[in-house]
């Protein structure tokens, strides 16, 4: 039982937690992307603030888009194994049973050779679904795929709460960076800030 309970700390609070801290440091440095996700709130009013089993949260669609986006860049397992079951060959590698392969997904997820390049954040695939246009999976797996998947893809991917939590605090303020300067990163179990981020924050004027 306990090491359930830590499990699902571990992976279900430190990543929706470490979520939107990155989430925070990312809209921090694109102000156009935090103005148009306090508009989308906005659009809710008072409601939001009440509105954790509204359905009607799907249509926080940018809100959406955020977090996906933050979990591309910055998945919070950023390295996890997987063990073969039987022989295989992938690409004209053989690989035997019971190797342990080894996924990096922080890398996998920045790469060209891998990921659809695109503009906007809308049109990538993060969830692991079968790509329609290419009949091929995306190789974005912020939270793991196949049947064994972390717990924290229950906890904190489908997200209401974390779109309340954003959209709340995008409408009363607006978060600058103290530095220009990229943290550091800390590679444990989950992908931390190697230090505390520091945000500067400023009362947005109300929309009238």
């Amino acid at each position: 039982m306990l090491d359930e309970l830590v499990t699902l700390i571990v992976a279900g609070y430190e990543t929706s937690a470490g979520t939107l801290n990155w989430a925070w440091h990312l809209l921090a440095r694109h102000p156009e992307a935090a103005d148009a996700l306090c508009i989308e709130a906005a659009a809710y009013g008072p409601r939001l603030e009440k509105a954790a089993d509204d359905p009607g949260l799907a249509g926080l669609i940018f809100a959406q888009q955020v977090l996906d986006e933050t979990l591309r860049l910055y998945p919070p397992v950023w390295l996890y194994t997987r063990r073969a079951l039987q022989d295989d060959v992938v690409e004209g590698i053989e690989i035997p049973a019971d190797a342990d392969i080894f996924l990096a997904p922080f890398i996998m997820h920045r790469s060209a050779a891998f990921l659809q390049s695109s503009r906007n954040a809308s049109s990538r695939s993060v969830s692991g679904r079968t790509d329609r246009t290419e009949g091929r999976r995306s190789a974005v797996l912020s939270l793991s795929l196949g049947p064994a998947p972390l717990p924290g893809r229950v906890l904190s991917r489908f997200w209401k709460k974390m779109k309340i939590h954003l959209g709340m605090l995008v409408q009363q303020f607006r978060l600058l960076p103290v530095t220009d300067a990229e943290p550091d990163l800390d590679l444990g179990i989950n992908l931390r800030s190697a230090v505390d981020i520091y945000l500067q924050p400023e009362i947005r004027t109300p929309r009238t």
